[in-house]
């Protein structure tokens, strides 16, 4: 069972790298000049998460991409697309598997 992350999950990060950090998070996320809009990049961002099994990230973007007006169809879509690609992944390296056993 997941447990909640502890208070401050940025704790043991000391102030220069929080301060870098945010400011790479907020240029990314930026509305300006980017090519993706701020929906899309939150769709991305939710995939990634499920990618990274981050619950933490996982929610923050869930609840970004429904104010930038995904819907819960369009998210269960990344969620199979990601399933789809994760899958694969798992094919893969099956496949490097046989290779190794000669198969």
């Amino acid at each position: 069972m997941d447990t909640p992350p502890p208070a401050g999950s940025y704790a043991l990060l000391g102030e220069a790298a929080r301060k870098h950090y945010f400011a790479f998070y907020k240029h990314i996320f930026a509305g300006q000049g980017r090519a993706l809009d701020r929906k899309t990049r939150e769709l991305v961002a939710i995939a990634a998460s499920l990618a990274v099994n981050c619950n933490n990230c996982l929610d923050g973007h869930i609840k970004k991409a429904r104010q930038s007006g995904a819907t819960e169809a369009e998210i269960a879509e990344v969620v199979e697309v990601t399933l789809a690609v994760s899958a694969a992944a798992i094919v893969d390296r099956a496949d490097g598997c046989a290779a190794r056993l000669g198969t």
